[in-house]
């Protein structure tokens, strides 16, 4: 589920896609047939020797390696006869401050100047809001008299959005009518109660993610090359297969871009530059990744093209470079696991020209998401936390976690210099965050054949989960330091400054493996050898959730107050007994305390006339904000699909103000859906 009543556990790891790599030896009474079988076996390890990616010289070699992918996929690809990518090539595309004293939260990212896209935002005195198809801003303060200024309709279904603080707006859109498109709305918001459009971006290609440095804004999207075409199969079609693509030319294979600025002529175009697009022939993927840079602040400026053509996952960037992370999937032969290549490539971005490569590396395993890298400011080498194994497979004993250092070698190559094992050896990752010269990873028992999770979306087998601290001071010679075991999980960790970390998890039962309710921890790691923990409080019961475990977004830390706000659901007997904000107080010497909450059921009852427990995820708070003022004093904002609940930021459970959304009718109407 996704923006609403979210199961407060693990997702299931287990599916026909997951990476399944080779066991080690399943039992010596098998070594007589697998010696009978050598010859057809294929190897047991992964191809981790990856040769950089090439850059194409022409369109007319660009199609030709598409067109062999689509003919022989899987077989190794095209031949790539265009220059090497090391040659430089010029672009072919031509908590915040308030005003005054005022303080707020904005969105919690992963990097602290590298914004990311979410469907709040807000500069202290407006809040901007994505509801079904609009773009709702808000004058926020004085909270007292806060009310809606302006609502903007969005051709199309948006999902997220960027600000710059200032006067520029960016909303992101899917394509209603296919849903795999993406659509760029670039706003010109200087007057908030009038918005104007400024440019419009449709891309054929399927959202991925994208970051903010500065006025660059870099988007990725991705598309299967050329999905509607179907060779005719055997062995003798070959020609008239390549014929009839020829025919259809490098246009219909690659998505389309459409640019409209202001009122002008749209410009259509391929989504691709042939010139900067890249490829290697060791993988198999059919997927183009496409990487867009646009201005926020000058819509006339040449949007910059960059593709690779790759596996779609996640997407990590720093103030400096862009890494896309994707992993492929493969056979591996008779009497072995296929197995899995996680692949990273890294870009230059947010130098306001196009997005150089610079290099790949592929890795043994898979990377759970964009929080298991992180890329050291001081020495520009890239730390990758990942597992070697697939959790779903029934023989998980062999599974291990690794951080690995990577560099800038020669001729493009990503290598590694540096590696720490044994991290939760038959464990898998449940979260990471790096902080400085350090690395925090959780980690848990892997699934064994789906005991984790029963029908009805609740862990069922017990665990507990060991954090791990890795000590990366000396990047070349990193070390896995101390080890801290506790019940249930952390599915987030927050560093509230360089010596302890809060996070947010659930509790277990452990003789049972019922889930219990939710928690908050503070850990103290100013001794790397000795991690221990703090504080903890326990919250909610069994049939309780909170969108904080699953999304970072909607885990608010207010360092001015030492609050933090917590989205919280509860229901109870077929009804939804309670959406609110949880505000609880954090201090390091009295711990973690309740301090109030921010109901929501009373928006509930005047926008929808309350809600049974299928209907739920329509109503409950996602998100929060919160304001200080020297004159009026802090005040915290929930956030739900109905509309806004203002309160002050004070202890106990104050009567909030609210500001419901317009039309809001029906249970499917108030949903604003993410984007998986």
């Amino acid at each position: 589920m996704r923006g609403g009543m979210l199961a407060p556990m693990r997702r299931s790891l287990s599916s026909t896609t997951s990476p399944r790599l080779c066991r080690r030896a399943r039992a010596l009474h098998l070594v007589g047939a697998l010696l009978l079988v050598a010859p057809l076996s294929v190897r047991c390890t992964s191809p981790t020797s990856a040769a950089p990616l090439q850059r194409f010289e022409t369109c007319d070699e660009l199609q030709g390696f598409l067109e062999d992918r689509i003919l022989h996929p899987g077989g190794g690809g095209g031949v790539i006869v265009g220059c090497n990518a090391e040659e430089p090539l010029a672009s072919l595309d031509g908590a915040a401050e308030g005003e005054g004293e005022r303080v707020f939260t904005t969105t919690n990212t992963q990097e602290a100047d590298v914004d990311e896209p979410d469907f709040v935002k807000n500069d202290g005195d407006h809040i901007f809001l994505l509801h079904q198809d609009r773009m709702v801003i808000v004058d926020a303060w004085p909270p007292t008299s806060a009310s809606i200024v302006s609502e903007t309709l969005i051709d199309g279904a948006p999902f997220s959005m960027f600000f710059d603080g200032h006067d520029r707006a960016l909303v992101l859109a899917r394509n209603p009518d296919t849903w795999s498109g993406t659509r760029l709305f670039l706003f010109d918001v200087a007057n908030r109660a009038q918005p104007v459009l400024r440019r419009t971006v449709e891309l054929d290609a399927r959202y991925v993610d994208a970051r903010r440095v500065g006025d660059d804004v870099v988007v990725v999207t991705q598309s299967y090359v050329q999905s509607e075409f179907y060779p005719r199969q055997g062995p003798f079609h070959d020609d008239e297969n390549r014929a009839a693509l020829r025919a259809l030319g490098l246009d219909g294979m690659v998505p389309r871009l459409t640019d409209t600025v202001d009122d002008g002529a749209p410009s259509v175009k391929a989504a691709v530059v042939c010139e900067n697009t890249y490829a290697s022939s060791d993988t198999p993927s059919l997927d183009l990744l496409l990487v867009h840079t646009i201005s926020l602040t000058d819509e006339t400026a040449a949007i910059k093209r960059t593709s690779v053509v790759g596996a779609p996952g996640s997407v990590y960037a720093s103030t400096k470079n862009l890494y896309l992370v994707g992993t492929e999937y493969f056979d591996g032969g008779y009497y072995t696991p296929d197995f899995g290549v996680t692949r990273i490539h890294k870009l230059g971005a947010f130098d306001g020209a196009r997005a150089p490569y610079l290099g790949s590396i592929a890795l043994e395993g898979f990377v759970k998401d964009e929080l298991s890298l992180d890329e050291d400011e001081a020495s520009g080498t890239l730390r990758v936390v990942l597992t070697d194994h697939d959790p779903s497979e029934w023989d998980p004993v062999g599974t291990e976690t690794s951080l690995v250092v990577v560099n800038e070698g020669d001729d493009l190559r990503l290598q590694e210099v540096a590696r720490v094992g044994d991290i939760g050896h038959g464990e898998v990752v449940e979260s990471v965050r790096f902080v400085g010269d350090r690395a925090y990873v959780v980690t848990f028992p892997p699934d064994e054949a789906d005991f984790d999770i029963t029908n009805d979306g609740w862990p069922r087998v017990p665990f507990v989960d060991p954090l791990f601290v890795v000590d990366l001071k000396d990047p070349e010679n990193p070390r896995l330091a101390g080890s801290l075991e506790v019940d249930g999980y952390s599915a987030y960790l927050h560093p509230l400054d360089d010596d302890r970390l809060l996070a947010v998890g659930v509790r277990i039962d452990a003789d049972t493996g019922a889930f219990q309710g939710l928690k908050l921890q503070m850990f103290d790691v100013a001794d790397a050898d000795a991690p221990r923990l703090l504080h903890s409080l326990p919250f909610g019961d069994e049939n309780s959730g909170s969108e904080a475990l699953v999304d970072r977004h909607a885990f608010t830390y207010f360092g001015a107050q030492h609050k933090l706000g917590i989205p919280y659901q509860r229901v109870a007997d077929g009804f939804a007994v309670q959406s609110a904000l949880l505000v609880f107080d954090v201090d390091v010497e009295d711990g973690i305390t309740y301090f109030g909450a921010v109901d929501q059921l009373p928006l509930w009852s005047e926008t929808l006339g309350g809600l049974d427990a299928a209907n739920a995820p329509c109503g409950t708070v996602r998100r929060s904000i919160m304001m200080d003022d020297p004159e009026l004093g802090p005040w915290v904002y929930a956030v739900s699909s109905l509309g806004l609940s203002i309160a002050p930021l004070v202890q106990g459970t104050p009567e909030a103000r609210t500001v419901p959304f317009p039309d809001v009718t029906t249970c499917d109407a108030a949903v604003n859906w993410e984007v998986e």
